[in-house]
C-alpha cells in the first residue's frame, strides 16, 4: 500500500484547497494533492507545490531541508513522473459538507 492518497481538489479555489488542507481529516501528512493550478504534496501541516504556480500554496525553497525532502521523495517523484495517472485515481474531497458542520 502507498504511504500517501490522493486527493482532488480542482473543484475548489487555491484558496478554499488550501483551507481544506488544514480542517479535513481525511487529508493526511504526505497525500499528494491534485489542485486548479498543478499538483502538491501536503508537508506536514503546509501544502507545497511540486508541479505548477501558485500564489496561495508553498513552493519548496533551494535550501528546502535534505532530511525533510526526502520523507516525501516518492511523492514529488510520482507527480514528476506520472501526473496524469495520480490525476486519475484521485478521489475528491467533501470539502462543502464538511463546512455544513459549522454553526455561524
Amino acid at each position: 500500500m502507498k504511504p500517501y492518497q490522493v486527493h482532488d481538489l480542482k473543484s475548489l479555489s487555491m484558496s478554499d484547497a488550501y483551507d481544506c488542507t488544514q480542517c479535513c481529516d481525511e487529508i493526511k501528512d504526505g497525500d499528494i494533492l491534485i489542485v486548479q493550478d498543478g499538483a502538491a504534496v501536503l508537508v506536514e501541516a503546509w501544502p507545497m507545490m511540486v508541479s505548477g504556480e501558485s500564489s496561495v500554496f508553498h513552493k519548496p525553497s533551494p535550501d528546502f531541508h535534505a532530511q525533510t525532502k526526502l520523507k516525501y521523495q516518492a511523492q514529488f517523484d510520482a507527480i514528476e513522473s506520472k501526473l496524469e495517472e495520480l490525476e486519475a485515481q484521485a478521489q475528491p474531497v467533501d470539502f462543502v459538507s464538511f463546512g455544513d458542520s459549522f454553526e455561524y
